[in-house]
């Protein structure tokens, strides 16, 4: 008999929470990747950083999808990164990842 894993914090006792995202996290979610696109261009990655953004419209279409989630500092609720996931060949994959 195996023996049971070590004990795992609760949500209460982390710092952030990750949620469905909602349409007023839209501009978040524009914000969000500009910040981390940046961080590419201070490391001399200019190819990465002149990549396009998600479109406003995707946001929401994922977000209407529930394929969106948002990560939040929870004291003050901040918005810090997301997680976009889109269906190819039926299968889940994460397609976006900004912090």
């Amino acid at each position: 008999m195996s023996e049971d894993p070590a004990p795992r914090e609760t949500d209460s006792e982390l710092p952030f929470v990750i949620e469905p995202a909602t349409l007023e996290d839209v501009e978040a979610c524009c914000l969000i990747e500009c910040e981390a696109a940046r961080a590419y261009r201070d490391a001399g990655l200019e190819a990465a950083y002149a990549l396009p953004g998600v479109p406003r419209a995707a946001i929401r279409q994922a977000i209407a999808d529930r394929m969106l989630w948002m990560a939040r500092w929870q004291a003050p609720d901040m918005p810090v990164g997301f997680a976009l996931a889109r269906y190819i060949d039926g299968q889940v994959h994460l397609h976006e990842l900004d912090v």
